[in-house]
């Protein structure tokens, strides 16, 4: 029996229901992770399954992690299809239990929710959908084409609900918001063909949707794929061995305020976007990381390791690790990547901050790593680094976890650190951490947390670089503070444990 089909007989009540999606956590995942073509199957079936079933989804263990990330699980899909019915079921389900949805998704049921009555209406909210994206811009790691898709969206559901007059007014509004929102320049040529059609559409955002963003870039393995005879390469041989000191040489390579075109959820294949992201993200996923390795973590100093970073970007995780903790104790360094640029400069990252340490690197997307490209352990404990990764859809989290499985020791530490963008991909990192407590009895949690933007202030950008408290009280954060808090507040979601086989 199909999935779809084993939820539906599962939903005659609340309780069964929420026992259902509990129970096959795992399942649920790797479904709304397949393609969007895949799920387009069953799209009606969703449709009818919130409208018929919404008095049972009032009704939901919301207290449950796994129940909180389907519901926005069913939000994306609804979205994606244009159920403006559903939207609004959902959104009032996320409203009422204070479910974690991220600013692209908040902005994408915003085309949708509230119901608009009138051509102006829809006009004018371009404004906050644009709001909402530049938020998701500056606080997530949001690609280009999930911002392309989601205004793409929107004038898709605009051609279909205004007239002439009222699309031609939509245009004008755009034009005027350019400036403002420098954005609406990946979707300039769409918003201003007047002869695009209702099909075109929908086939563009179905393509943007099905976008492949980890490639596989290049195959090659062992010490050459390190950035050399750059000026970047030879500056940041001058650079004190530190990632602060790393990130300021980053910081002088930013020539332009062009904004980033391609984010952390893609793949950076441009020296200066990689330079750019490590100077708007560097501080928050170093921090991150750091507060990852606090106390109680305990192989600080015990024996030889190895040090397995996935999905490593430049190697911010590993610096994080080298920082508080030192070379001497590093067998081995392996760096896992799809981003040819990224992972060379990682290698330079790393052996600027731990030479004489063996590096060895993968360029390679996860869906594509098999057991033979990790090599094989020098000693009998590893440290796996996952940073801003088991949060992505990107991937098949089975397909890693097989390849993880083939690479464990005799020890083995897990440092998960993600944003908590919402509730779906704090239970995607969820899921993982599950997978090893069912699967291995020697499973020690160290760090279990979760900062969400409803939980009390952790950290921002502005008190990591000044060590200010107080916010609203200083020229750098005043305009972004709120009676909440600090608008720019960082989300963690911190998952460090252990596996004795």
């Amino acid at each position: 029996m199909r999935f779809t089909e084993r939820i539906i007989s599962s939903s005659d009540s609340p309780n069964e229901l929420s026992r259902f999606i509990i129970d096959n956590a795992g399942e649920m995942s790797r479904y709304f992770n397949a393609t969007k073509n895949y799920l387009a199957r069953d799209k009606e079936i969703w449709h009818d399954f919130v409208l018929t079933k919404k008095q049972k989804l009032r009704g939901l263990d919301f207290g449950n992690r796994y129940v909180r990330a389907f519901i926005v699980n069913l939000l994306e899909l609804s979205c994606r299809f244009g159920f403006t019915s559903a939207v609004s079921v959902l959104m009032q389900l996320v409203d009422s239990n204070k479910i974690i949805i991220n600013k692209r998704l908040e902005a994408e049921a915003c085309i949708f929710y509230p119901k608009i009555s009138h051509a102006a209406g829809l006009n004018d909210r371009l404004t906050k959908i644009c709001t909402l994206l530049q938020q998701a811009q500056a606080d997530d790691d949001i690609s280009g084409n999930a911002i392309r898709a989601t205004l793409l969206s929107y004038l898709l559901f605009a051609i279909s609900n205004l007239n002439e007059s009222a699309i031609a007014g939509l245009r004008n509004t755009a034009e005027s918001l350019s400036d403002r929102f420098p954005m609406l320049d990946l979707v300039h040529d769409e918003f201003h063909d007047k002869n695009i059609t209702h099909e075109e559409l929908s086939n563009l955002i179905d393509s943007i949707h099905e976008y492949n963003d980890a490639p596989i870039v290049a195959s090659d393995h062992g010490p050459h794929m390190i950035e050399t005879g750059t000026e970047y390469s030879d500056t940041i041989a001058t650079a004190g061995g530190n990632f602060h000191s790393i990130r300021d040489v980053a910081k002088t390579f930013v020539k332009d305020v062009r904004g980033l075109s391609m984010r952390g959820t893609e793949v950076i294949n441009d020296p200066h976007e990689a330079a750019l992201y490590l100077r708007n993200y560097g501080n928050m996923h170093f921090a991150k990381m750091q507060s990852a390795l606090d106390s109680p973590y305990p192989y600080a100093t015990r024996g030889k390791i190895d040090l397995i970073d996935w999905g490593c970007g430049q190697g911010i995780a590993t610096m994080a690790y080298l920082d508080r903790f030192g070379r001497d104790n590093i067998n081995m360094i392996v760096l896992i990547d799809p981003s040819e640029i990224a992972l060379k400069r990682a290698a330079l990252h790393c052996d600027k901050l731990a030479p004489g340490v063996s590096i060895v690197t993968i360029c390679k997307e996860f869906d594509s790593l098999s057991a033979d490209d990790i090599p094989c352990q020098t000693t009998p404990t590893a440290v796996n680094l996952l940073s801003n990764v088991l949060d992505l859809q990107a991937f098949s989290q089975k397909h890693l976890i097989d390849v993880i499985e083939t690479s464990m020791r005799a020890n083995n530490m897990f440092v998960c650190v993600s944003p908590a963008m919402d509730d779906a991909a704090i239970a995607r990192v969820d899921a993982f951490v599950d997978h090893f407590k069912s699967s291995y009895r020697g499973v020690i949690m160290y760090h279990d947390r979760t900062d969400t933007k409803y939980d009390p202030f952790w950290m921002c950008n502005n008190q990591y670089t000044y060590g200010v408290t107080v916010h609203g009280g200083c020229d750098f954060c005043a305009d972004n503070y709120t009676r909440d808090g600090c608008c720019k507040k960082w989300t963690r979601v911190l998952r460090v444990f252990s596996v004795c086989m």
